[in-house]
């Protein structure tokens, strides 16, 4: 993927980044990926302790994201906090 400065135009907000991701802008989703795919991973393998799991349940968490954008609800928290959430259903299933 290309570098691309995601602080242009204000997107560094989630909330502008999930709209961008809804309406199809790819550049929302690698936006929102790269601001919270090592943190994710982090998680995943601290609940996991193993490296090829916390890499999968990173995987699936942020493709549950793509496939339903709209269950997160910024009213309940932040979207770091939501895919932490998806990352330990994932990991409990």
């Amino acid at each position: 993927m290309p570098e691309m400065d995601v602080n242009d135009a204000g997107l560094e907000d989630d909330g502008k980044l999930l709209q961008l991701m809804i309406a199809g802008e790819e550049r929302g989703f690698v936006a929102l990926y790269r601001k919270y795919q090592s943190k994710v991973y982090r998680f995943s393998l601290q609940i996991s302790g193993a490296r090829h799991v916390a890499e999968e349940v990173t995987q699936e968490t942020f493709l549950a994201l793509i496939r339903a954008p709209h269950k997160y609800r910024s009213e309940r928290g932040s979207l770091l906090l939501y895919l932490f959430g998806i990352a330990a259903r994932l990991y409990s299933n």
